[in-house]
């Protein structure tokens, strides 16, 4: 507010954990939705947290489209506004979007756990003869014929269709044939190792990945190791590793490649002298005063 007076046009953004003050992080707003009672496998007894924090990235995104929206605003009439968005209220936004909320109030029951299955079409994952994991999943025409091509299912699916009296060209179809469409598929990748079975899938055109470690992920060649998204940087202190850009592609501007995280205090100087237009006998001042502090 005091910013405010003095600059009309200041943008201010304001990330908090709850509308009422109170304080959260991401664990605490996920507690609350309802998704670490439906996370899990089945017939498991007591939540299951996320292991990624979904909230704060979620609002980590919308916060940064709500300054540019403030940003788009300020040109056309030239006013700031300050802009709350708290972490809760974000979690609480999108669980609505998603319509967990409307499907347990208009139909009065809690979604129960479905393990790995992917809730109203055909999703789950495979062991390989290997010992490995994949995901497959169905969610188009295309999909499922892909998948019957693969492991050669055509007649297999056929015959579910007609002794199940479903259409597995439909969500609904596919979601009540699950468990039949698990015992074609899961003989087959059980028969075969990942590389055959991601072969097969692949060349079909299926819907599907392989389940993968950190460490596999960092080795893996077309996620990383040749993706134009990762460039490798030698950080000090900690070492070489792939650091992510920005996954957007503007057409007009080429990606910028990512930085070396700088030390605390690095700029210090710099944004003195060149943003705050401060003498270099101030800026020794406030160093002597130990106001600020060079690099560490």
């Amino acid at each position: 507010e005091e910013l405010a007076k003095k600059r009309a046009d200041l943008i201010a953004l304001n990330i908090v954990g709850a509308r009422d003050g109170s304080a959260h992080v991401d664990y605490t707003v996920n507690a609350i939705t309802g998704f670490p009672m439906v996370t899990g496998p089945a017939g498991h007894d007591g939540p299951v947290n996320a292991v990624a924090p979904p909230w704060d990235l979620a609002t980590a995104y919308a916060g940064a489209m709500a300054i540019l929206a403030a940003e788009r605003h300020r040109r056309m009439t030239g006013q700031g506004q300050r802009i709350v968005l708290p972490l809760q209220d974000m979690a609480l936004a999108a669980t609505s979007a998603l319509g967990y909320i409307g499907e347990a109030v208009v139909n009065e029951v809690d979604r129960p756990r479905f393990g790995n299955e992917i809730f109203g079409t055909f999703g789950r994952d495979f062991r390989t003869k290997d010992g490995r994991f994949v995901m497959i999943c169905i969610f188009s025409d295309r999909h499922v014929d892909a998948l019957a091509s693969a492991g050669g299912f055509a007649s297999a699916f056929r015959k579910i269709e007609a002794e199940s009296g479903v259409d597995l060209k439909t969500d609904a179809g596919r979601w009540n044939a699950r468990e039949r469409l698990c015992t074609v598929i899961e003989p087959w990748v059980a028969a075969r190792t990942a590389a055959d079975v991601g072969a097969a899938l692949k060349q079909a055109g299926a819907l599907w990945a392989p389940y993968q470690t950190f460490r596999e992920l960092a080795a893996d060649k077309d996620a990383v190791r040749d993706n134009p998204l990762f460039t490798v940087l030698d950080q000090p202190g900690i070492g070489r590793y792939p650091v992510a850009a920005s996954p957007l592609q503007f057409g007009a501007v080429p990606r910028r490649p990512p930085r070396i995280a700088p030390t605390l205090g690095q700029h210090t100087d710099e944004i003195l002298s060149a943003i705050l237009g401060l003498p270099d006998h101030e800026i020794a001042r406030l160093h002597d005063e130990k106001v600020v502090g060079g690099p560490r």
